[in-house]
């Protein structure tokens, strides 16, 4: 999956499921983080196991809480 700005900015407005089961069905790692009346969000830190290789990769998708289809506001490689 290319994560260029550009390539990225498909993205944003669409829902956020949509994202996430795209995203997720090229073998990468979504963290949500909502923002909104109700912000929530975090960006675990995750180190490599002993002997891993390689880690999935990962997006930071910003999403609004407040907006009943919980549109993606921001991603961006993470």
């Amino acid at each position: 999956m290319s994560s260029s700005d550009e390539d990225l900015q498909k993205y944003v407005g669409r829902s956020l499921s949509d994202v996430r089961k795209e995203i997720e069905s090229q073998g990468c790692e979504v963290c949500t983080v909502r923002i909104g009346s109700c912000s929530t969000g975090s960006v675990p830190i995750r180190l490599p196991l002993t002997g891993e290789s390689e880690q999935p990769r990962r997006f930071v998708v910003v999403y609004d809480g407040d907006d009943p289809e919980n549109k993606v506001t921001s991603i961006r490689h993470g």
